[in-house]
């Protein structure tokens, strides 16, 4: 009785360092020839068994080739009788016919894994089309939201609650764009606005969104060493790839208990990157690792998290993409994920980041007490109405004059009527009728030195590259804060004087 594999049934024989196949076995395919030997111990190639391997009688080898490629092989032993040479030729063509079918069934692998990556395209072309739309409508929605916090907010004092409670809400809304970010982020290769910084402050902003929004059944536990390295990295995508592994972890745990871990760590670059690191050796990197004591996962879908659509969660709880933007914003940055795993034993996700060089740059925060005012006559454009109005809400508290309009065409009416009058137009972009673009080319027509900022909820180039030849002094993407509009508008009208 053969006493390996046992288990798997299955004997594997692996190649030597040279590429050669050690033992009897491997002497056809090194050869590329078939042969039989009906007394192995005098074969040349025959230099013993491995242990526990019975005894060899009789032994009977043909390569499996097609177009003198390699594919496999045929080895028989121990038969009743002797072989033959007709026993070789009666295997031989059996080889023939089994490299001919391998070879179609290699084929038809390979035309099912293209028709994937097409429908998968195709899948990432739909979803990169729905999400300038969705961008588009639901930062419409938070520009109000934002907009109506921040003025509510200068009624309060710095240290009263109820500016700290619409402080948090704040943060909360402006984490929300990430919702929409994270998807224009996978489909469409978004344009990172990436800085020298550490992760620290972020990771301590996530933790404080994170510890206000999981249960309190779930403990967080931090180890962040202070003195970790800077990072050319991009900090709203940071803030998704937290999120998204949170969210995960927390998924994972079962009645919604359990503890998820965060640590940073600055370390040697590993020397084992199977992974997919590609870290020059000797050169420090950050390891940022998140952990849970979830209900883990089998090594199969360990292997397939970081598809597009492919999860583990329930239809309710996840659409697949969560992972797959982390691990895209990851290697972006030169990085790489390691993941440890195992059914009932939890997961924990190790990141690798190259630490940058340099010094970390400025922080482009001002301070809450500074507006910057006017009084000029701004004429704002947009098709909802209730953007529109706290837009006009936003400018008469910083002491201009402001007239709106809901469309394309009573705003160039309006202008034509009133010509002059306005030092300042902002326009949305996505508008029914007249878009922001022609809009502005109209009013550039009546007025060349009347300047026009374009506002809307999804950046594209093309855009930005279109007003430049308009007229248009500034693109912003909403929701534009207050602090941001109001040193934009002060600075184009400045100019213009």
């Amino acid at each position: 009785m053969c006493l390996l594999g046992e288990e798997s049934k299955k004997t594997v024989f692996a190649p030597l360092p040279d590429g050669t196949y050690p033992l009897l076995w491997g002497h056809a395919l090194n050869t590329g020839e078939p042969f039989f030997t009906n007394l192995p111990e005098d074969h040349l190639s025959f230099s013993g068994l491995p242990e526990g391997h019975i005894p060899i009688k009789c032994f009977l080898s043909v390569p499996v080739k097609y177009t003198d490629k390699l594919v496999g092989q045929i080895a028989l032993a121990n038969p009743e009788k002797n072989y033959s040479d007709h026993d070789l030729m009666v295997v031989s063509r059996l080889a023939a016919l089994y490299a001919l079918a391998i070879n179609r069934y290699r084929n038809i692998e390979e035309r099912q894994q293209l028709m994937n990556n097409l429908r998968q395209a195709q899948k990432m072309e739909a979803i990169g089309t729905l999400a300038g739309g969705i961008a588009h409508d639901f930062n419409n929605l938070l520009v109000p939201i934002l907009g109506y916090i921040e003025l509510t907010m200068m009624q309060f004092p710095a240290s009263d609650k109820n500016r700290k409670n619409l402080e948090k809400a704040y943060i909360a809304a402006t984490h929300s764009k990430e919702l929409v970010q994270q998807i224009l982020t996978f489909s469409r290769g978004e344009k990172q606005d990436r800085k020298r910084q550490q992760l620290q402050p972020i990771i301590s902003e996530t933790m404080k969104l994170l510890q206000a929004t999981l249960p309190s059944t779930i403990q967080i536990r931090q180890k962040i060493d202070e003195n970790c390295g800077l990072m050319s990295v991009d900090t709203t995508q940071v803030t998704q790839v937290l999120i998204n592994l949170f969210t995960n972890a927390y998924h994972a745990m079962e009645d919604g208990k359990g503890t998820i871990s965060i640590q940073l760590l600055e370390v040697d670059s590993p020397t084992d990157q199977d992974f997919g690191g590609t870290f020059p050796a000797g050169k420090r990197v950050a390891k940022l690792s998140v952990a849970d004591t979830g209900v883990g996962m089998t090594p199969k879908e360990v292997a397939r998290i970081f598809e597009p659509y492919f999860t583990t969660k329930e239809k309710t709880k996840g659409t697949g993409l969560g992972l797959a933007v982390v691990h895209g914003i990851i290697k972006s940055y030169g990085g790489a994920i390691q993941v440890d795993s195992k059914p009932g034993k939890g997961t924990t996700f190790h990141l690798y980041l190259p630490i940058a060089q340099g010094e970390e740059e400025p922080s482009e925060i001002v301070s809450d007490e500074t507006f910057c005012r006017g009084s000029e006559h701004i004429l704002v454009v947009d098709d909802e109405e209730i953007v529109a109005e706290i837009v006009q809400e936003i400018l008469k508290t910083l002491g201009y004059k402001v007239t709106s309009c809901n469309s394309g065409a009573a705003a160039l009416e309006l202008f034509e009527k009133q010509m002059g009058e306005f030092s300042l137009v902002i326009t949305d972009q996505t508008m029914p009728g007249m878009m922001g673009t022609e809009l502005s080319e109209r009013i550039h027509t009546l007025n060349p030195d009347t300047p026009i900022i374009i506002c809307s909820g999804y950046s594209g180039l093309e855009s930005e590259m279109r007003s430049n030849a308009t007229g248009v002094r500034r693109y912003l993407m909403k929701p534009v804060k207050m602090k941001e509009l109001a040193g934009v508008v002060r600075k184009i009208l400045d100019q213009k004087g």
